[in-house]
């Protein structure tokens, strides 16, 4: 039998991409064990790898992914804490090479668990002598501060702390600047300097005083919102006013839940200087360094995106005005440690446009354009501009 696979024998998007950058294309008319032929007709190229050297490139994924029992020893540690007949195991939240190829390839876990147990190299230490053993723990749930780990749990202890604990200071049991510090070599992967981009705000037009007012200063009216009238919102507190945009007319209208029949201003803008502003989204959170097949994988890096990811979704998450006072908190600490840090903004994707983004501006480093009435004439944001 064949010691080599092919890139067809595979799901996983990122297995498949993995052979055919390391592995050999395949002679014309190659068979591969799993019965794909290269076919010239059908432009189906066949690229071929050892499967020892797969089976390596797997555990190393797997290992920089999760921990070993012989490093965290929160299997051993559980069975001081179970009553009779729990699963310490279970308390202790850990996987076996299975459930790990289950979370993270798009495979047979199975299948793929026992080709890496059946192909793997030699493994002096025998992590990988068993498909099935539950010795494995999440990297990103695995807090080691000697190790310089990064847990997850960090952002649900942060919330926690923020909002029954201590905001404004440090504290012996906890650091506010200590835990947000953490962030300051992530984000330097993942700003960019905008400078030319058209943004746009838009505003519901009620009554004719509203029209009347926005036709008068339309800047002033459809810009950020005075320091004066500015709410507690999800990422500035009462009285700090930050400039909401987005970078589509569709977005901007769907974010303020314009509906079909309204009349609505769409103001546009332009920045008046060159930003550096964090990009929070998805195409960018999903960088190489990110990417647990490169070889510049970081796994800091890649625990502390799932933290903002957290931060991501809670943006998104409906909120009552009653909650709104003590949930919006951790946002709004996060969002002032960014200014802090001497960025000028942040960008994310919208949460009811697919494929729009927002833009958030700490300062007025923007110039008004124009603006636009508008007639919404569909559900999907067909506008008809009003002369």
């Amino acid at each position: 039998m064949s010691n080599r696979i092919c890139n067809y024998c595979f799901e996983d998007e990122k297995i498949r991409k993995y052979i055919v950058d390391n592995g050999e294309q395949a002679d014309n008319s190659y068979l591969c064990t799993c019965c794909k032929q290269n076919d010239v007709d059908e432009e189906i190229k066949l690229y071929l790898l050892k499967k020892e050297d797969l089976a390596d490139k797997l555990a190393e994924v797997i290992e920089h992914l999760y921990v070993h029992e012989d490093t965290h020893g929160m299997g051993g540690s559980a069975r001081s804490y179970v009553d009779k007949g729990e699963d310490p195991l279970d308390l202790a939240g850990l996987s076996d090479i299975q459930d790990i190829c289950m979370d993270y390839f798009d495979d047979d876990c199975s299948v793929l668990a026992e080709f890496i147990v059946e192909n793997k190299s030699y493994d002096e230490f025998n992590h990988f002598e068993s498909s099935f053993y539950r010795e494995w723990m999440d990297r990103c749930f695995f807090e080691n501060d000697e190790e310089d780990e990064f847990s997850l749990s960090k952002w649900q202890k942060f919330c926690e702390k923020v909002k029954h604990k201590a905001r404004y200071f440090n504290h012996e049991d906890f650091s506010v600047s200590e835990t947000l510090e953490d962030f300051n070599d992530f984000f330097e992967q993942i700003v960019f300097n905008s400078s030319n981009e058209t943004l746009y705000r838009a505003r519901k037009i009620c009554t004719p005083s509203d029209r009347e007012d926005i036709e008068l200063d339309p800047d002033k009216e459809l810009g950020s919102v005075p320091i004066e009238y500015a709410k507690n919102n999800r990422f500035s507190p009462i009285g700090i006013s930050y400039g909401y945009f987005a970078y589509e007319r569709q977005t901007v209208l769907k974010e303020i839940r314009a509906t079909v029949a309204d009349e609505v201003a769409i103001g546009e803008f332009s920045l008046n200087s060159e930003l550096k502003i964090i990009d929070f989204r998805s195409m960018t959170m999903s960088k190489k360094f990110l990417n647990y097949f490169n070889d510049d994988f970081n796994e800091k890096f890649y625990c502390i995106s799932h933290f903002i990811n957290e931060f991501i979704t809670d943006i998104s998450k409906p909120v009552s005005d009653d909650e709104q006072l003590l949930e919006y908190i951790p946002t709004q600490i996060m969002s002032e440690y960014i200014l802090s840090k001497g960025y000028d903004g942040f960008s994310f994707d919208s949460s009811v446009n697919s494929g729009g983004a927002n833009l958030v501006l700490f300062e007025k480093k923007y110039n008004f354009n124009k603006h636009t009435r508008c007639i919404v004439k569909s559900i999907d944001m067909i506008i008809e501009e009003i002369e």
